[in-house]
């Protein structure tokens, strides 16, 4: 199983900056669908 503490545990491990993460993620999604927040 994967809970989000193995998640967050996962992503402190690797030294990824989950912030960083998720804005990519976003602009990786607004770049496919263009949308003004």
């Amino acid at each position: 199983s994967c809970s989000a503490t193995d998640v967050t545990l996962y992503f402190k491990d690797n030294n990824i900056d989950i912030k960083s993460l998720h804005n990519r993620l976003t602009y990786k999604l607004t770049e496919s669908e263009p949308r003004l927040y």
